[in-house]
């Protein structure tokens, strides 16, 4: 029969085992009588986190300063749009001018103002114009029904046409020859051509450059005109029509 013994390290590892198995048995037994320690310790642990103090370092607390410092103000800038300026069209079309030369028909004792067109090239100024009608009716008239008071051998020595008036300087033969009714009828003549653009111009009349007037008669029957001649004022003092 064999003798059974325990040598020392059996035996020391034998006492390790014991305290394993009582250190693991008595866990064992804190667990199960303690259920909620562990849940109760991870929530004082989130406690004491959610309690710390938190420190900012100065960098980030100047940055975030810098941040939420008030925006800058925009100021708006109003861009100007070029607005392309419309021009309207001026029609430049050349007026055709048309003049007339008077001239005299009789009916019985009466005696009428006759109107006849003078053609003129289209663009030509008004002295153009006039002149083309004033030395028509210096001219012999064209048709038998229509007659003339103006001498014969009478020239256009000069034509001024301003704004609102036109001077007319004749040579002295306008003063030659006939009575008072033909002096008048002479006038009539060169006033109304003179002044057939504009009804309204005034006629200044003048023989050798001396304006027929109050101080200069037209002729020797002495017929005094009141200058400057204008179609309104002469129809009423000599009623010429």
């Amino acid at each position: 029969m064999k003798t059974k013994y325990t040598t020392p390290i059996q035996r020391d590892i034998l006492i390790i085992y014991t305290f394993i198995l009582l250190a693991v048995g008595g866990v064992a037994w804190w667990a199960w009588n303690h259920p909620n320690s562990k849940l109760d310790s991870q929530q004082s642990v989130s406690s004491k986190i959610e309690n710390l103090p938190i420190t900012i370092p100065q960098k980030l607390k100047a940055k975030a300063k810098a941040d939420s410092s008030p925006l800058p103000q925009v100021s708006s800038r109003v861009i100007p749009t070029r607005v392309e300026k419309l021009t309207p069209k001026v029609n430049t079309a050349i007026a055709q001018l048309e003049p007339q030369a008077y001239w005299l028909q009789t009916e019985g004792e009466n005696i009428h103002l006759v109107a006849r067109k003078v053609v003129v090239k289209q663009g030509v100024s008004k002295k153009i114009a006039l002149t083309e009608a004033l030395s028509n009716i210096l001219a012999t008239p064209q048709g038998s029904e229509l007659t003339t008071t103006i001498p014969r051998g009478t020239k256009l020595l000069n034509l001024e046409v301003n704004k609102n008036e036109v001077h007319v300087n004749l040579s002295k033969d306008f003063t030659e020859g006939g009575g008072s009714t033909s002096m008048i009828y002479r006038v009539a003549q060169v006033l109304y051509t003179a002044s057939s653009l504009d009804n309204n111009v005034k006629v200044y009349l003048l023989v050798e450059g001396k304006l027929i007037d109050e101080n200069n008669p037209l002729g020797g029957e002495g017929v005094i005109l009141t200058e400057p001649l204008t179609r309104s004022q002469f129809a009423e003092d000599f009623s010429v029509s």
